[in-house]
């Protein structure tokens, strides 16, 4: 489940980028699109905390926590980012390569 709900906001990250460049109320866009976000980081350390059997948290506690997972998701976004990139690079190599033959 916790797997998932990582998988699912890498998703969401990634796709927010690309729907930014589509939309027709960028303001309005932008909004939902943070506030999906949160709700997934909030879902996320909820799950983590069920899985270890903790119901209640402190505020200063569970802030920390949001603090964590969004410097986490901007590294697995950056990293993610320059992994497409290669890709892409490698794929536009290697099509130029045979392309060529």
């Amino acid at each position: 489940m916790i797997i998932k709900q990582i998988f699912l906001f890498k998703f969401i990250i990634y796709w927010t980028f690309v729907y930014l460049k589509f939309m027709k109320n960028p303001t309005k866009e932008l909004e939902i699109l943070r506030e999906k976000i949160q709700q997934i980081q909030d879902e996320l350390i909820q799950n983590l905390l069920g899985c270890l059997h903790i119901y209640e948290l402190e505020e200063d506690v569970y802030q920390k926590l949001i603090t964590l997972i969004i410097q986490y998701t901007k590294s697995a976004f950056r990293i993610t980012k320059a992994i497409e990139a290669q890709e892409i690079i490698e794929l536009v190599l290697v099509n130029g390569i045979k392309n060529k033959q």
